[in-house]
């Protein structure tokens, strides 16, 4: 048993510091003492020690963090519920200095769980409908400028996807449907594989990216059915002698049997309706 010279509590050696006649609630009252007297000293010492060990200090953290795993977390989330507004604040900022880090990592966990990324947006929306309506008077209470609005316009119709989106357009103003057996590449243009003009046939609906030369090698009309079997032959041909067979899109190998033993339907004079 020993007693403290500062307060007189008697207890266990395991209640007082080693080699000396404190107990452990004195010694704490007086390092935080002395630590307020000597703040500047303090505070350079501990930089000092931190820019001198930052990676024994990282490593032991995230080991640490590893261990307590259940208390981390809920200490984090007491913490947040707790310091909403401070919270808030932090977050921002560091969002603001960390934009492409945040970018690149939203995109991954989209692209991991694209449902359950989008399933997560409407539950908030749900949850802050207060929120999307200040959104949307930010976003749309701009004064409209045209010159702007067309340059954008110009400028996405030069992207991929402004690309296959003016093409979808087109065919939908054509009274043409849009289900492309391959990917869009440069220097290539798309060929409707249709078997007839009936407006009834599904396979009309289907499409092929193909080199312009070929294209353009064989003249042909979807409309009154010109060259239409010869073209879309020779476009099949195309696809399977520069697509590899395990990549192959089974629809295209269906349309190349119907091409090649099916007797060609009657094309009517009408054009297929719009």
């Amino acid at each position: 048993m020993k007693t403290c010279s500062k307060c007189g509590f008697v207890g266990d050696e395991a209640e007082f510091t080693p080699r000396e006649n404190l107990c452990k609630a004195c010694k704490s009252k007086r390092k935080k003492e002395w630590d307020i007297k000597n703040a500047e000293h303090v505070k350079s010492y501990t930089e000092k020690y931190r820019e001198e060990n930052k990676d024994s200090r990282s490593k032991s953290k995230k080991e640490w963090i590893i261990k307590n795993s259940d208390h981390v977390k809920s200490y984090a989330k007491k913490y947040r519920k707790e310091h909403k507004d401070r919270k808030l604040i932090t977050d921002r900022a560091w969002i603001a200095k960390n934009t492409e880090h945040v970018k690149e990592k939203n995109k991954e966990k989209y692209a991991k769980d694209p449902d359950k990324v989008k399933a997560a947006y409407k539950q908030w929306a749900k949850n802050n409908p207060d929120k999307i309506k200040e959104y949307g008077k930010r976003k749309y209470n701009v004064v409209y400028d045209p010159v702007k609005a067309r340059e954008r316009q110009r400028a996405y119709r030069h992207t991929p996807a402004g690309n296959a989106n003016m093409r979808k357009h087109n065919h939908t103003r054509r009274g043409l449907g849009h289900d492309p057996l391959n990917e869009f590449f440069k220097d290539s243009e798309e060929h409707h594989l249709r078997y007839s003009n009936s407006a009834e046939d599904k396979d009309n609906d289907m499409t092929i990216y193909v080199p312009k030369e070929l294209h353009k090698s064989i003249r042909h009309n979807g409309n009154t059915g010109k060259n239409m079997r010869e073209i879309n032959i020779a476009c099949l041909e195309w696809y399977f002698a520069n697509t590899p067979e395990e990549s192959r899109n089974k629809k295209a190998i269906d349309l190349y049997l119907k091409y090649c033993m099916l007797p060609e339907p009657a094309w009517t004079s009408e054009p297929m309706p719009i």
